[in-house]
Formats: structure tokens, sequence, C-alpha cells
């Protein structure tokens, strides 16, 4: 039964990713990769990107497709709506595709992405060639919204890497990559919202156009769409606390 559910959930899946448009799978896309304007393209880095529209009347459904290197969660109003992208290499770099209609509102909306790059510290199975960030609008009357120089940019100074010695201290060989310490003194709190300032940040540097396989000598990532279903995102709650020690205060 389990094989047979999950065999049924991969075709749907399968089926769904096949409503992209065509000329997503077969021309090169309009809209454009981003990156840090300050061109340390390979460095560890966290990054947001922001842009701002307005809707008149919201669709019914307005899908997009989103990938990033080496990885990225992105918002919608402020709600976290998609992440990825699935791990592939650079002849199969996968894109997630997302209907954001539901998350949007008449008036003034906000898309915005963190996006980071672990550098030389990645886990052994991540492939890379450069910080970046794309999204494409299926259809072409909603190409406002693709990645190009109306998008902003700012390097997140909250970050840092840490656990760089994990191999050295264990004694053995260790391929998950480095872990991340956050400085809340120094986070953008609400970086992802409508409300939020962003005048002081800058252009994004562009870096090419996407593109699909079998476009483009130059192409450092051959965008495939993603053929696996996304993970699973479910608030778990704890249950009840049977005892505790050292702490005051309700819990």
């Amino acid at each position: 039964f389990i094989l047979v559910h999950l065999l049924l959930f991969i075709i749907i899946f399968k089926v769904d990713a096949q409503k992209i448009s065509p000329r997503i799978l077969n021309n090169t896309w309009p809209a454009q990769w981003i990156g840090p304007a300050d061109e340390r393209v390979r460095d560890y880095g966290v990054h947001h990107f922001r842009r701002t529209f307005y809707v008149n009347q919201v669709p019914q459904k307005l899908l997009i497709h989103l990938s990033a290197d080496n990885r990225y969660k992105f918002f919608v109003n402020g709600q976290q709506v998609s992440d990825g992208p699935a791990r592939g290499d650079l002849a199969n770099w996968y894109f997630e595709t997302v209907d954001i209609a539901p998350y949007l509102k008449n008036g003034k909306n906000i898309l915005a992405a963190l996006v980071w790059n672990m550098g030389v510290h990645a886990p052994i199975a991540q492939f890379s060639s450069e910080t970046a960030f794309i999204l494409q609008a299926d259809e072409s009357s909603a190409d406002s919204l693709n990645t190009n120089q109306q998008w902003k940019w700012k390097r997140s100074c909250a970050y840092s890497p840490t656990s760089l010695d994990n191999g050295e201290r264990m004694k053995a060989y260790f391929a998950i990559g480095a872990n991340d310490e956050v400085n809340f003194k120094e986070y953008d709190w609400g970086w992802e919202t409508l409300d939020f300032n962003d005048t002081s940040w800058t252009s994004p540097m562009i870096i090419a156009h996407g593109q699909p396989d079998g476009y483009g000598s130059d192409n450092r990532w051959t965008l495939k769409p993603r053929t696996i279903p996304p993970m699973e995102h479910t608030v778990q709650r704890p249950g009840k606390i049977v005892r505790q020690t050292g702490l005051t205060g309700k819990l």
C-alpha cells in the first residue's frame, strides 16, 4: 500500500509539472539570474532579494518558476511558499513551480527570497557555479515579475559559518558541511514583509538569462523542472512537559 501510494503521488506530481508553458521548457527565459552586487560570488554569504509590485485584481492562477545557487527560501507577502532547489548538478539544475495567486492581494504586494551560498563550507554533495537567484513567470503577461535589476538586493551581516572543524574534531571524513550562526542584533527583522523599508538596498548584479536544456554555450545552470515532490512543512507542537530543572517561570 505504501509503495502504491508513493508511486501515485509521484505520477500526480509529474503530471502537474507538465503544465509548465512550452516557452519556459523550450526557450531562453526572459528572466535573468541575479546575484550579489559586490561580486563576491563564490564566497560564503546569505542574501536578501525583494520585489514590490501592484495587482489590480488577484488572478485565479499565477505560476512562477524559481531556483537558486546554492539554496533559497521564497516568500509572498511575508508568507513562505517555496524552498529549494532540489539538489542536482550544473547540467541538471532544478527549478520549482509555484502558484502564488492564493497569497496575493489587491494593491501592493511583495516577493522576497532568502538565498545562501555555503561557499567552501558547503556539503560535499552540493554543486555550485556562483551565488544566484532566478524567478520566471509562466505566462508572458506576468513577465514584469521576472528577476532583473528591478529587484533589490542586500547581503545579510547577521550570518557567519560555524562548526568549521568538525572533521578535525571527529578525526573522520565529514561530508555535511558547516553550520550557520546568526547574530540577531544584525538581523533585518521583517525584511520579507511589505512594510519593511528597503530604500537603502541596491540593485543586484545581472549574471545571465535562464537557459533550459540545450541552450547557451556559456550556460552556468541548465534548468530543468523538479522531478520529485517538495518537502512537507507541517507545524509540530511539543507535547506536555514532564519535568524541568534550572528554569523558572511558565514555559
